[in-house]
């Protein structure tokens, strides 16, 4: 669950902002934390945010998921320093993450056509299977009495 920028005005005039918070709960005569989140969630309205996992490739190991990071820290650093030598490591460590996930994904495919070549269907199956080809599942929410009305 994650909280809107902008809350909303729930009781009359209240209005919910960082200065009003702060000094509520660093004042000596402030209320229990129970207290001040119940407060915050009555006034503060909540969104509830859907996010899907997508399954990252096989080939995609800890190697590259390391150096994703570092290139990612890189930017950041390179965004905020704005310094030609920050920028210059940045690429270049971006250049040579695109190499290493050229090479996995090269060596992943090389290996998995070598191991099942001398089945082509099995091939063909795992190869659709990785692409995310296949068949679609039937929906939940369409009965059989519904399909049969919509074609008729």
């Amino acid at each position: 669950m994650r909280l809107l920028r902008t809350p909303t005005r729930r009781h009359g005039s209240v209005s919910l902002t960082a200065g009003l918070i702060v000094p509520l709960i660093n004042s000596p005569n402030c209320a229990p934390a129970s207290e001040v989140v119940s407060l915050l969630n009555d006034l503060i309205s909540a969104k509830t945010v859907t996010t899907r996992h997508r399954p990252s490739e096989p080939w995609f190991d800890p190697e590259c998921r390391q150096m994703k990071r570092d290139v990612r820290r890189l930017e950041r650093s390179a965004r905020l320093l704005i310094t030609s030598e920050a920028t210059a490591d940045w690429y270049s460590k971006r250049r040579e993450y695109h190499g290493l996930c050229r090479r996995k994904r090269e060596q992943f495919w090389r290996e998995k056509i070598d191991a099942e070549k001398s089945t082509p269907r099995q091939l063909w199956s795992s190869i659709d299977a990785l692409l995310g080809r296949g068949r679609a599942p039937p929906p939940d929410d369409i009965g059989a009495e519904q399909f049969h009305r919509f074609f008729r």
